[in-house]
């Protein structure tokens, strides 16, 4: 009996402040001189997106995902790494977490992203710390989907970035690489190996085409290293011996974030210039 039909110009400001993700219901509700709930109720019924997270205590680079070399690693990272998370209706954050031991790569990335907020550490399985940023920013969840795939629950279907220069491909494979790869000298075979995996085959089979367009003749026997299933049926990637070298000493001269203790290992250092010596040719300046 008391329903207050809404007007046209009601309607327009409801989308208007909706749209901008910075009122909550409950002041859009003070501007209408009507109560959150009807508010909201009115904004579901037409389909109307209000990213507002009243909870936004933090300031960070809302255009950080625009692609450049930087952004490109974080995205590859983040691809094995991070997840999107629902916390409320209609509304996602952004969420790396990864062992303690690598705390001061998660102070890197919230350097260069430029959050605001803590990071905070948390015993998993009551066995290991572990470190995370959680970061709220409508713009991020729309641009990572964009520009590079990642999207909620992107564990099996994770694809291939929206790149088309090549630097910042091979940008965001070393980030992939950080996040989901290892680099292990064979001590038994003496040689160099690179392994990337993934539950995605499409993103395997996209490292694999990258490497491999650029990487093709880099090797004694040109034999090509197909992408495989792990022992735990993964899609893999190795990538081995000289072209190995060839593609570290190349991704090494990247000026990205990368984990030190991935890209600076003596024993590999030693092999890469064994080879560098053995074959010059086959490197790239």
């Amino acid at each position: 009996m008391n329903y207050k039909l809404w007007s046209n110009q009601e309607i327009e400001i409801l989308k208007e402040k909706c749209l901008t993700g910075n009122y909550s219901y409950a002041i859009i509700g003070q501007l209408l001189n009507r109560d959150s709930v009807s508010c909201q109720n009115k904004a579901k019924q037409l389909k109307i997106n209000n990213p507002f997270k009243s909870a936004k205590k933090y300031n960070t680079d809302k255009n950080f995902w625009i692609p450049n070399s930087v952004s490109c690693y974080w995205a590859g990272f983040s691809a094995a790494d991070a997840s999107i998370n629902k916390h409320s209706l209609n509304c996602y954050n952004y969420r790396l977490e990864l062992s303690n031991s690598d705390a001061n790569h998660l102070e890197r990335f919230k350097k260069d992203c430029k959050f605001s907020g803590p990071i905070k550490t948390s015993l998993r399985c009551n066995k290991f710390l572990h470190s995370r940023v959680v970061i709220s920013e409508p713009q991020w969840i729309i641009d990572l989907k964009k520009y590079y795939n990642i999207i909620p629950n992107k564990t099996l279907r994770l694809a291939p970035p929206n790149l088309e220069n090549e630097y910042l491909k091979f940008c965001y494979l070393i980030g992939y690489i950080d996040g989901d790869g290892t680099i292990h000298f064979d001590e038994k075979r003496n040689r160099l190996s690179i392994k990337m995996i993934s539950s995605s085959q499409e993103i395997i089979s996209w490292c694999h085409d990258l490497i491999y367009s650029k990487f093709k003749k880099k090797s004694l026997t040109n034999k090509k290293n197909n992408h495989r299933l792990s022992t735990h049926g993964y899609p893999t990637l190795d990538v081995n011996g000289l072209r190995a070298a060839v593609l570290l000493d190349y991704l090494i001269k990247f000026d990205v974030p990368k984990l030190n203790r991935k890209w600076n290992q003596p024993k590999i250092n030693l092999y890469i210039e064994k080879m560098k010596n053995l074959y010059p040719s086959f490197f790239i300046e």
